[in-house]
């Protein structure tokens, strides 16, 4: 009888002790990287006149969820934001602390919408040269590389995004269809 009142402690207890991975989120900042906001003129653009449109003097998103999917699995992990509509800097942009269970994970994923933070805003609204622009479509940006919590913060490079936007003009179809159609990384 000892024996088994000893046996199942251990096991009561070992089942019980902290460390574990799952269970034990890790806390990590997120932020955009900084981002080249120069026009690249190629021989195309030569002969387009989007090409002489200043860059991107405004880029605003409005934050509704971020999603982690981890490298083993198709499901993901959802975050709520409350970032609301967040200028997209330049410099750089501190997207704030998250809470995340350790693990590798492959992709990220944003969720814009207009119900952001409560209001109505646009999900996107972009200013260059050619004009200002938004929309109220839900969109997903993605960034695609490896990640593992626990191994620093996480610098998203969104410069492939920006590059997608500092130039729109609405014969180049929606907001939606070109954001969606790039990816940033990581």
């Amino acid at each position: 009888m000892n024996k088994f009142i000893l046996v199942f402690g251990l096991l009561l207890f070992h089942s019980c002790a902290p460390g574990t991975n799952t269970g034990n989120p890790i806390r990590f900042n997120i932020e955009f990287s900084s981002y080249n906001n120069s026009i690249v003129k190629t021989i195309s653009n030569w002969f387009i006149k989007s090409a002489y449109a200043s860059p991107l003097s405004d880029f605003k998103m409005c934050f509704k969820r971020v999603r982690f999917k981890a490298q083993d699995s198709s499901t993901g992990e959802d975050i709520d934001l409350e970032l609301g509509e967040t200028v997209i800097k330049q410099e750089g942009t501190p997207l704030g602390e998250l809470e995340l269970g350790s693990g590798i994970y492959r992709r990220v994923e944003f969720d814009l919408a207009k119900d952001c933070d409560g209001t109505t805003k646009p999900s996107v609204s972009i200013s260059n040269g050619n004009g200002n622009f938004s929309t109220n479509d839900s969109i997903t940006i993605k960034f695609e590389g490896e990640f593992e919590v626990g191994s620093g913060d996480l610098e998203l490079f969104i410069q492939n995004i920006v590059n997608q936007v500092k130039n729109y003009q609405l014969s180049d179809g929606s907001i939606k269809d070109q954001l969606e159609a790039v990816s940033g990384t990581y």
